[in-house]
């Protein structure tokens, strides 16, 4: 276990804990590296977040967590946060399995993904042209559904387990296919998570099944849903951010002009942000928005 600090504003100081462990999933067939990072002098129940891609998320999100726990200015209720990786900390593995995932079943794939991560510098990343061909594979077999399975069967009975709280509701952030998988999991009515931020969220095919799952959502419970665009994915050089940013503004479209009684809709542009700098922005929006510091009655 770690402890780490964070100093505030004013001098206020909170401590945390980042406990870690590898969590074998049979739903899925993989195992998972989780942190779990808390307030180190936490009493009673807390929120819970989670958060995956741990690999490129983890340190934007702790570090935003701890900066807003430690702000007495502007403060939030304290929360304990998820960040799930993958046990083998392989890279290029890593991004091939977040499609299997994140994206939701019968997802349609354009042909600008398999452009944007046809490039050299992506390839690469991936391991080479056998890479691009495994990435692009498991995006049109995307298994959401066994991913929300696992958090909701799973991994959320073992957090409620190790840090003995209540088996409330709990939070849900996701970036890029991380937002889409965000997006799926509330469509999905799940019964485990009432707020979901889908930062820069993957809508990169125009007919995506996200649209169609939001015009039959059917949940019956408060629900917050925080959506973020970065300012450089809509300006910038990438047709493939261009495309999910324009697919994103549609849907937020379709979602004034269809609105659901139980969703409460926060939504923002990031300014002078990439798709990958945007994430602890994003986060503190996300958290603002959803778990502010609750007054006295």
């Amino acid at each position: 276990m770690t402890a780490l600090t964070s100093s505030g504003i004013v001098g206020h100081s909170v401590g945390f804990t980042t406990d870690h462990f590898v969590f074998d999933s049979p739903v899925v067939g993989d195992s998972f590296s989780v942190a779990v990072t808390a307030p180190a002098r936490r009493r009673g129940d807390l929120p819970v977040i989670y958060a995956a891609d741990a690999h490129t998320n983890a340190a934007p999100t702790m570090a935003a967590a701890m900066s807003l726990m430690g702000d007495r200015l502007r403060p939030v209720q304290p929360f304990v946060l998820v960040t799930i990786g993958y046990a083998d900390n392989d890279f290029a593995s890593s991004l091939i399995r977040r499609n299997r995932d994140f994206v939701p079943p019968d997802e349609a794939v354009p042909a600008a993904l398999e452009r944007h991560v046809s490039t050299p510098a992506y390839a690469q990343a991936l391991g080479g042209i056998d890479g691009v061909g495994r990435f692009m594979d498991r995006a049109r077999h995307g298994l959401a559904n066994r991913f929300l399975e696992f958090l909701e069967r799973e991994l959320h009975p073992e957090i409620v387990r190790r840090l003995e709280l209540g088996n409330q509701h709990a939070g849900l952030f996701g970036h890029s296919f991380g937002g889409l998988f965000s997006l799926y999991a509330l469509t999905s009515d799940s019964m485990l998570f009432d707020k979901y931020c889908a930062a820069s969220p993957a809508l990169i095919a125009d007919d995506t099944t996200i649209t169609s799952r939001w015009h039959s959502l059917a949940a019956d419970h408060p629900i917050d849903l925080c959506v973020t665009l970065s300012e450089l994915e809509m300006t910038g050089p990438h047709e493939l951010y261009r495309i999910l940013a324009a697919n994103t503004l549609r849907f937020l479209d379709q979602a004034a002009l269809n609105p659901s009684p139980h969703v409460r809709l926060s939504s923002s542009i990031v300014p002078d942000e990439t798709h990958y700098s945007t994430v602890y922005e994003s986060f503190r929006r996300f958290v603002r928005f959803s778990y502010p510091e609750r007054t006295a009655t």
